[in-house]
C-alpha cells in the first residue's frame, strides 16, 4: 500500500495456485499464483498455501461478522460506517494492516478473486476452498453493492486515512468518527468506477452458475458504472484529494476503461464492450511506471491494468497484433536478450524486482499474468517454459526458496515472517506498532508481506513500523487464481 509515508494438492494432479494481486491483488495483491505442474518437484504444499491465502480475507473482514467467519480473533467493527451519509456502508475489507476502505485497491482485489474463480474453478473444487472463495467475494461484493447507491454515486473512501493511521489499535476497539467520500458525476472518477465495473462484471460470471438473481444485480451494477465511468472521463483524485498521498492513480484511467469492457464483454457477449475495448486500446500508456520508458516494463498491480489490458485482450480476440502486445512483455519478463535491449531486474536469489513498495505484490501479479497467458494456447514452446519456470520460481521464492529460507507468506512453512505491519493481528495495548507487545497476539495466515525493498533478497531485521516491507494488503496477498489439471 502506497501509504503512511506518502498490496496442492498432492502431484498426482498438476496444480496452479496463482497469485494476485489482486490484489489484492490482487492481490492477490494482490496473491499465491497459478503454478506447479505434476512433474516439477516442489518443496512446498501449494494446497495449504492456497487454504491461508484465502483465509486472509476473512481475517479482514470489517462490519458485523457472521457465524461462519472463521477467524476466532476477530470480532464486529465499525458498525457506524455510512452513518454520515444516511447510508448503511457497513461490511467490507480492511485495505490493508490500517482499516480504512478503499474502493480502487478493492475492486482490483475483487476482480483477481473473481477471475480467479472464472477461470479455474476446478482448482479452488480440487482444492475445497471454493466455499471459501465464494463467501469471501460474495461479503466483498455485497459491500460495494451498498457502496453504489445511485448509477453515477459511488463511494471511493471510508475513513480518512490520515486519522486512521494515528491510531495503532485493533479495528475491534477504534471509534473514530469516519468521513464517507464519494465520487460522482460533478468531479469525477472514471478509474475507479470503471474498475468496480470490472469488479462487478467478473463476479457476475463467478455467480452465473450457483446464484443467477445474484449474478444479473452485480450485472446491473457493473453496466452502470461503466457507463459512469465513461461520460464523465476524470480521475477520482479531483472528487477524493484526501487519497492523493494514498492510493493516487498514477497511470490515468484509460487502462480501467479497457479493462472494465473487456469484463462488461466476457460477461455479456454483447460486441459493444469490446469495440469500446478496441477503441480505447491504441491510448494506453504503456510507458511503464518505473525509470524504464520501455513500453512493457511494468506488471499488473491495483493502479495500472495496462499488461493485463494486453493479455486479456489477446486472449479474447486472438488478433496477432494483440498476442504481438502480450508476447512483448513475456520477452521483457523473461527472455535471457529482453525486448529491445531491455529486461527486467531480478535479485540474485531471483525474485523479480519491480518496486520497492510491496515487491512481492509486483512479482507474484506477474507470475499470475505469465500462467494466465501461458493457458491462452497461443503461446509458442520456447515462451511457454520460460514462463512457467519464471512463475514457479517467484511462487517459490515468496514462500521460502530464497536466500533466508524464510516464508513472506505469514503462517506458512517452518519459518515465515512474524511481525507484518498489521493493527489487528498484533493486539496491541498500547499506540506503539513496535512494543506493547513485543509478539503478535495473533497469526495472520496467509498475509503476503511487502518484501525486499532492493533486488538484494534483504529483508533485514523484522520491524512493524517499517510498514514499506512489513505491511500486507488485499492486493498484496496471494489469492487467486487457481488451477488444476489432471
Amino acid at each position: 500500500m502506497r501509504s503512511e509515508g506518502f498490496f496442492w494438492f498432492h502431484r498426482k494432479v498438476r496444480i496452479a495456485v496463482a497469485i494476485a494481486v489482486v490484489a489484492s491483488a490482487t492481490a492477490l495483491a494482490p496473491v499465491i499464483g497459478k503454478l506447479a505442474t505434476a512433474d516439477a518437484a516442489s518443496a512446498f504444499n501449494y494446497g495449504e498455501a492456497l487454504q491461508k491465502a484465502i483465509w486472509f480475507y476473512d481475517a479482514q473482514r470489517l462490519g458485523k461478522l457472521p457465524t461462519t467467519n472463521r477467524v476466532n480473533w476477530r470480532g464486529d467493527s465499525f458498525l457506524s460506517d455510512g452513518a454520515d451519509a444516511g447510508l448503511d456502508l457497513t461490511g467490507g475489507f480492511a485495505d490493508a494492516g490500517d482499516t480504512i476502505k478503499a474502493t480502487f485497491p478493492l475492486a482490483h482485489a475483487l476482480t483477481t478473486l473473481a477471475w480467479s474463480a472464472v477461470e479455474n474453478p476446478a482448482g479452488y473444487n480440487t482444492a475445497g476452498q471454493s466455499p471459501s472463495l465464494l463467501s469471501n467475494l460474495r461479503w466483498g461484493m455485497d459491500y460495494l453493492i451498498k457502496a453504489h447507491p445511485s448509477a453515477n454515486k459511488l463511494v471511493a473512501e471510508i475513513g480518512d486515512p490520515n486519522a486512521d493511521h494515528q491510531i495503532w489499535a485493533a479495528a475491534e476497539v477504534q471509534t473514530y468518527a469516519r468521513k464517507t467520500y464519494f465520487i460522482d458525476s460533478s468531479c469525477g472518477g472514471s478509474e475507479v468506477a470503471a474498475s468496480t465495473a470490472a469488479a462487478f462484471a467478473a463476479s457476475s460470471m463467478a455467480f452465473k452458475s450457483t446464484d443467477a438473481a445474484y449474478s444479473a444485480t452485480l450485472l446491473t451494477h457493473a453496466r452502470q458504472l461503466y457507463t459512469f465511468a465513461d461520460t464523465v472521463r476524470r480521475n477520482y483524485i479531483d472528487c477524493v484529494p484526501v487519497m492523493q498521498s494514498f492510493y493516487n492513480d498514477w497511470s490515468g484511467y484509460t487502462d480501467e476503461l479497457v479493462w472494465g469492457a473487456l469484463w462488461l464483454y466476457q460477461a455479456t457477449g454483447e460486441q459493444s464492450f469490446l469495440d469500446k475495448a478496441k477503441s480505447l486500446y491504441p491510448s494506453l500508456n504503456k510507458s511503464g511506471q518505473g525509470s524504464s520508458t520501455l513500453e512493457y516494463a511494468w506488471t499488473y498491480d491495483w493502479d495500472d491494468k495496462t499488461i493485463a489490458d494486453q493479455v486479456m485482450m489477446a486472449k479474447v480476440t486472438r488478433d496477432p497484433a494483440y498476442v504481438a502486445d502480450a508476447n512483448h512483455w513475456v520477452d521483457w519478463l523473461t527472455d535471457p536478450a529482453g525486448f529491445n535491449g531491455q529486461k527486467a531486474t531480478y535479485s540474485p536469489g531471483g525474485e523479480l524486482f519491480i518496486g520497492a513498495w510491496g515487491s512481492l505484490r509486483y512479482s507474484s501479479s506477474a507470475a499470475m499474468l505469465a500462467l494466465s497467458w501461458l493457458d491462452s494456447g497461443l503461446v509458442d514452446a520456447t515462451r511457454s517454459q520460460r514462463l512457467h519456470d519464471f512463475a514457479v520460481r517467484q511462487i517459490d521464492y515468496i514462500l521460502g526458496s530464497n536466500p533466508s529460507a524464510t516464508s513472506y507468506l505469514v503462517g506458512f512453512g517452518p519459518k515465515y515472517i512474524q511481525m507484518p505491519h498489521h493493527r489487528t493481528a498484533h493486539g496491541p495495548w498500547g499506540n506503539n506498532p513496535d512494543s506493547d507487545p513485543v509478539n503478535n497476539r495473533h497469526v495472520l495466515y496467509g498475509g503476503l508481506i511487502g518484501g525486499p525493498t532492493a533486488a538484494n533478497d534483504s529483508y533485514g531485521a523484522e520491524k512493524r513500523s517499517e510498514f514499506q516491507k512489513a505491511e500486507v494488503a488485499l492486493t498484496t496477498t496471494p489469492v487467486s487464481p487457481a488451477r488444476w489439471r489432471a
